[in-house]
């Protein structure tokens, strides 16, 4: 029973007999409960679970879908469990009682989100290696399209591309900080030099996708450096680029938007070479005049 609070999916553990029918169980248990909402659980029914079939939880596995990736890692991010001393579900990072349970009753840890949790999920070498047993669908994806009109300064989160250089970077708004970004290309156009600012376990960097993760620390603004190609229009990146990611406060990050930054915000690296001939210019005729001097 919980008060002021509540739960959904809850296991006890191995609490009962092992090798016990369907038909005894139907005779023997009985139920009663109640919902956040008011009410009774109303008719409940019950499955057995055939342990041929069943599919042992991997750490780091956050939303069950028998993957281990950057969505699992935002998911517990944004809940901000992290060292925080506060109870943790498995859906929250409490991962060290893996590899066991089921997708629908995973295994019990400590009850908290530590460095034993990220232990677990980095020792059992299945981070981005896609699906871990053969019955798992596709991947949990919680990236969303970004939108258009955004401004430097905004007050909202921004992806910043500069179509000169191909500089891909993040703007919180003042006084955000962050824990993760997780930037997904549809069509492959983060093929630039290899990415800035990614030195974190679980960061990604490839032609797709970009990640960076934090635990137990945060940042605000951050560039990727020039990892994108160049030239990209706004109207294409609008429907190619795709963001999640997790406050430091908790949280998503809401509503992206995209900056494109102009010739007038860029620095302009061409003005010495545009000023070049009209210096050697200057000198030709310098040098003319001179040489028609009296001596």
């Amino acid at each position: 029973a919980t008060f002021g609070g509540s739960f959904s999916d809850l296991s006890f553990g191995n609490v009962a007999q092992t090798g016990l029918t369907a038909s005894f169980l139907l005779t023997d248990l009985s139920i009663d409960g109640s919902l956040s909402t008011g009410g009774s659980l109303g008719s409940v029914d019950l499955v057995v679970v055939d342990p041929a079939t069943v599919v042992p939880v991997q750490a780091g596995d956050a939303n069950l879908d028998l993957h281990f990736d950057a969505a699992d890692l935002v998911q517990v991010l944004q809940e901000a469990k992290y060292l925080s001393g506060t109870a943790a579900t498995w859906q929250q990072g409490d991962w060290d009682g893996a590899p066991g349970g089921t997708t629908v009753a995973p295994p019990a840890g400590d009850g908290f989100f530590n460095q034993l949790d990220i232990i677990a999920a980095l020792n059992n070498g299945l981070y981005e290696t896609g699906p871990y047993d053969a019955a798992a669908g596709a991947p949990t994806d919680t990236t969303a399209p970004i939108q258009s009109g955004g401004v430097i300064g905004d007050g909202q989160t921004s992806i910043v591309y500069n179509p000169l250089t191909g500089e891909v970077s993040v703007d919180a708004p003042a006084g955000t900080d962050l824990t993760s970004v997780h930037v997904n290309s549809a069509s492959g156009v983060l093929t630039g030099v290899p990415a800035s600012n990614l030195s974190g376990s679980f960061d990604i960097d490839n032609d797709s996708e970009l990640f960076k993760a934090t635990f137990g620390g945060s940042f605000s603004d951050l560039s990727f450096g020039n990892v994108a190609q160049t030239a990209l229009t706004a109207s294409f990146l609008l429907t190619d680029l795709f963001i999640d990611g997790s406050l430091s406060v908790s949280g998503s990050l809401g509503a992206v938007d995209l900056v494109i930054l102009n010739a007038e915000s860029v620095p302009e690296p061409a003005i010495p070479l545009l000023m070049a001939p009209g210096l050697l210019c200057m000198g030709l005729l310098r040098a003319s005049r001179c040489g028609h001097q009296s001596p």
